[in-house]
């Protein structure tokens, strides 16, 4: 997709390049959702935003038939500039009980990293 994606809605990106000049993921009267599915260390979706990007509504991760790696990282956006506003609600799927993602550099560097509780040896407890 070039051009921008704006409004309420479901964008869902499960594989490829997605470039938008701008992206607004908020709207007054619904909310906007951006679901990414991953399905191995190289097998999902990422969003080059060129311009602006007006984040609202909610962020979806769904691991589908895939157990990442402590500390893997996955880059899901480019941004032009850093984006205004931020998600509503981010929400995982599909990870292990406990199993966490880390949504700090998700606003600045674009990316999430999936990590596993103390103690946990090889993904088990």
């Amino acid at each position: 997709m070039r051009g921008a994606w704006a409004g309420a809605g479901r964008l869902n990106v499960s594989g490829g390049l997605l470039t938008t000049g701008d992206l607004t993921a908020t709207n007054a009267s619904s909310v906007a959702t951006i679901t990414f599915d991953i399905s191995g260390p190289s097998a999902y979706g990422k969003i080059v935003v060129t311009n602006q990007a007006e984040l609202g509504g909610a962020l979806n991760i769904n691991f589908t038939d895939y157990t990442p790696a402590n500390r893997t990282t996955f880059d899901l956006f480019d941004w032009g500039t850093t984006p205004s506003g931020g998600f509503i609600s981010t929400n995982v799927t599909g990870l292990r009980p406990k199993w966490s993602v880390n949504f700090s550099d998700l606003y600045t560097g674009g990316t999430i990293q999936v990590i596993l509780p103390a103690g946990t040896i090889f993904g088990f407890h």
